[in-house]
């Protein structure tokens, strides 16, 4: 399957956050959304998530959503998932990915892969695997300017 890329329509989704609150994308209209699809089991995205943290925290007061989509949904991930997100003090919701349907959704191969969709409901930039935050940070602003 082709990767979906700059300029397609994001799909919309809703799924539950670890403290089962649930999120809809739909209600997020005119805001720019970051999509980070991650998993305990991925060094990589495990240290990219504090860096993505401080993302989260300089744009807080900007309309700009940040949110982690643990890729492996499910109770016998729930725990390693909530010990992680405690221990980083992550300041954005993390959704469980039940059943994959989100991850699919996007066609996410590579891990981490981060997500940004404009406020008009496209997808304006995909980075996978590691990234550079400075870079990340840009497209964001860019993105709020728009």
């Amino acid at each position: 399957l082709r990767a979906l890329g700059p300029g397609e329509r994001a799909p919309a989704f809703e799924q539950h956050t670890l403290e089962a609150d649930l999120v809809r994308t739909a209600e997020h209209k005119g805001r720019d959304l970051v999509h980070d699809f991650w998993s305990v089991t991925c060094p990589p995205c495990l240290k990219a998530l504090p860096e993505l943290s401080q993302v989260a925290k300089r744009f807080a007061d900007a309309p700009v959503t940040v949110l982690g989509i643990h890729m492996q949904g499910g109770p016998r991930w729930r725990g390693a998932v909530s010990a992680e997100v405690a221990n980083m003090r992550l300041g954005f919701p993390v959704l469980m990915d039940e059943g994959g349907h989100v991850s699919e959704a996007y066609k996410i191969r590579v891990m981490p892969t981060t997500v940004l969709v404009d406020k008009r409901g496209r997808i304006r930039k995909v980075w996978r695997g590691a990234t550079d935050i400075s870079r990340f940070e840009a497209e964001i602003r860019r993105a709020l300017a728009d």
